[in-house]
């Protein structure tokens, strides 16, 4: 199925299989961190995240392995999921961005995913302050190479964050359009049959 979004085609695919094996693993990952100074107190942080191993048995007789990263899947054995693949119109080049457990009806997407393929920042004030800062130097520049258009550079510090916000926003509502569409149809395949 062709989706658009904005001015971008997308293709969607959806693969629908029941869940016959899952493995469940974490990663830890510790962060060690010390203020300044000789006797500065010492910090310690952990941050661990949760990911599933799927096996999918489709129609047509054949398994498909699934590896999700940093995704915490709620299904049991015997449970019909349906995944969501979205590429950009012209590629075979798919990417897993939504899981859809048919028993409990519930949804999960792949954030990490969507951030990727749809190029957002996430969070997006670390982004917009980058974006200043880079306008500023910008400005230094080329104010320093061409004194005449010195008025023109003192726009970018604010132009370059501008730019950076009406995109992340123009692909957020891309997203949001995306996820609407697929609900409605993982709605509408709740009650149906399979094979």
């Amino acid at each position: 199925m062709e989706l658009q979004l904005g001015k971008k085609t997308w293709v969607l695919r959806e693969i629908v299989g029941t869940l016959i094996d899952k493995n469940k693993y974490t990663t830890r990952t510790d962060y060690v961190s010390r203020g300044p100074g000789e006797h500065a107190p010492v910090s310690i942080s952990t941050h661990t995240k949760v990911h599933d191993n799927l096996v999918l048995a489709l129609a047509n007789g054949e398994e498909m392995p699934l590896r999700l990263w940093n995704v915490d899947l709620v299904a049991r054995e015997g449970n019909v999921l349906h995944t969501v693949w979205i590429a950009p119109g012209g590629t075979e080049d798919f990417t897993l961005v939504a899981l859809y457990n048919r028993a409990s009806g519930t949804e999960t997407w792949l954030g990490e995913n969507l951030t990727k393929l749809f190029r957002l920042t996430d969070p997006v004030w670390k982004g917009m302050l980058i974006a200043f800062i880079a306008g500023c130097i910008a400005m230094v520049a080329l104010g320093s190479l061409l004194p005449f258009l010195a008025p023109l550079w003192l726009a970018l510090p604010v132009l370059l964050p501008f730019l950076l916000w009406r995109s992340d926003k123009k692909s957020r509502a891309h997203v949001a359009e995306l996820k609407a569409l697929v609900h409605e149809g993982f709605e509408s395949r709740r009650d149906e049959k399979i094979g």
